[in-house]
C-alpha cells in the first residue's frame, strides 16, 4: 500500500511504497513517535492517524538526577515498563539504575542501583548494584520487575514496593549454560517478557544468539530457540 508520514520536524510528507499496509503503518507510527516532537500524521491508503508527542520527563542532560519534571535527568535510558496507570519503571542503563517516573507529574526517583557492580539487596536498603541494565518486564499482578542486567550477564528481580533486589539466574561471567540460578549462564541478555501466568520469563540472550526460557521463581533456565552449543 501507499504509506506517507508527516510530522513536526519532518518537513514534507515522507512516502514508502509497496509495503504491507498494516506492517508499514505500525513501523512508521513508531518511527514518527520516536524521532519527532509535536503533531504527527500517518496515512496508509487513506487511513490517517494523528498523534501528539510530548516529553514526560528528562532535561536532556546525561545525568541520573532525581526530582521534578524540570530537573530530572537520565543516562542512556533503554527499557521501560508500566507498573500501573501512574508509575513507569525505566532501565537507566548508563547510570546502572532502575528509575521510577510518575507519568502524571514527571517526578522521578531511583528505585535501585548506583555504582556499577553486582550486588543483591534482599532488604531493600538501597545497596543493590547493576551493570548496564537494559530491559524490564513486570510480573502481572505483582510489584515485581524482571531486569535484564546486561553487563552482569544475569536476570535480576526488583520488588518495586520494598526495593529489594535478588538474582533469578546467571552470574557475572558470560556463557551459555542451562541450569538453575547461578549454575546457568547468559551472555548480554536483552529483551525480556513474562508469561501471562507469571511462571515463565523469556529472554533474548543476545550474546549467544538464542532465546532462553526461565521458570519463575525457581530460576531453572532452558533453551527455547537458537544455538544449543555449550548447553546441557
Amino acid at each position: 500500500g501507499k504509506v506517507s508520514v508527516r510530522g513536526w520536524g519532518l518537513g514534507s510528507a515522507q512516502s514508502v511504497g509497496d509495503l504491507n499496509s498494516r506492517v508499514a503503518f505500525a513501523v512508521l507510527v513508531c518511527a514518527a513517535i520516536c524521532t519527532t516532537a509535536g503533531a504527527v500524521s500517518v496515512n496508509v491508503d487513506g487511513l490517517s492517524v494523528n498523534v501528539t508527542v510530548s516529553s514526560i520527563v528528562g532535561s536532556g542532560a546525561a545525568a541520573p538526577t532525581d526530582g521534578t519534571r524540570a530537573v530530572a535527568g537520565f543516562s542512556s535510558p533503554r527499557g521501560v515498563a508500566a507498573i500501573n496507570d501512574t508509575f513507569v519503571a525505566v532501565a537507566d542503563s548508563g547510570s546502572h539504575r532502575i528509575r521510577m517516573v510518575n507519568s502524571v507529574t514527571g517526578e522521578t526517583t531511583t528505585l535501585a542501583g548506583g555504582a556499577v557492580g553486582f550486588w543483591n539487596d534482599h532488604n531493600g536498603f538501597g545497596l543493590a548494584q547493576f551493570s548496564s541494565p537494559s530491559y524490564l518486564a513486570l510480573i502481572r499482578g505483582t510489584p515485581l520487575l524482571v531486569v535484564s542486567d546486561t553487563g552482569n550477564h544475569a536476570l535480576r528481580v526488583l520488588d518495586t514496593a520494598s526495593r529489594a533486589v535478588w538474582t533469578l539466574a546467571g552470574t557475572r561471567s558470560p556463557g551459555l549454560q542451562n541450569g538453575k540460578g547461578n549454575a546457568a549462564a547468559f551472555s548480554s541478555p536483552g529483551g525480556v517478557a513474562v508469561s501471562a501466568d507469571g511462571g515463565t520469563v523469556y529472554v533474548a540472550d543476545e550474546g549467544n544468539n538464542c532465546i532462553r526460557k526461565v521458570s519463575y521463581p525457581s530460576g531453572d533456565v532452558s533453551l527455547l530457540a537458537g544455538s544449543d552449543a555449550g548447553t546441557s
